[in-house]
């Protein structure tokens, strides 16, 4: 009798062992929590948490989540700058507020714009990101282009910039027409 109690212990045990390892697979709010506090939250386990329905409006560390990613997008040049981008794409989708503002005051946009990520500002652009907005410092997605173009170093990049405070200039100048 002591054998069988015994042994459905062992079982169990190892039942339970084996949910904790199929569960450890799957990444929980804990899990994403946990990477927010570590303030590195991965693309892959974002894509995860939004897919199961986190709200893309919400905040990491006080930071927009739409203005968090983008900013992992345009300042790592790295081999995970696809990953970012399908990030921010699919963000975008669930509607997330494009025009969001962080503590520095300045909206995805502008980051897209200062850092000459020429991608990113067409895709907020796509997703009615406002070019002519202006924050309470006066400045706007365009006046931040520009100066990513002062501090330019090379032609191709100079290019780039001018191209972006062309498109920027046009949409604002588009939005200005349709709100008049």
């Amino acid at each position: 009798m002591k054998r069988t109690y015994t042994l459905i212990l062992l079982l169990t045990l190892a039942m339970l062992a084996i949910a904790d390892v199929s569960a450890a697979a799957q990444p929980t709010s804990a899990d994403f929590v946990q990477e927010i506090q570590e303030k590195a939250p991965r693309h892959d386990l974002m894509m995860r948490m939004l897919a199961s329905g986190v709200n893309p409006n919400m905040t990491i560390n006080g930071c927009p989540l739409i203005i968090y990613v983008t900013m992992k997008l345009v300042r790592k040049k790295t081999a995970d700058e696809a990953q970012w981008f399908a990030m921010l794409s699919a963000i975008l989708k669930m509607r997330a507020h494009v025009d969001e503002l962080d503590t520095n005051l300045h909206t995805a946009l502008m980051y897209a714009s200062y850092y000459g990520h020429d991608q990113a500002v067409k895709l907020l652009l796509k997703h009615h990101a406002q070019a002519g907005f202006l924050n309470d410092r006066g400045e706007s997605p365009i006046s931040k282009a520009h100066d990513g173009f002062n501090s330019a170093l090379t032609e191709n990049q100079k290019k780039r910039y001018k191209e972006i405070i062309a498109l920027l200039t046009t949409h604002a100048a588009t939005f200005k027409r349709a709100r008049a």
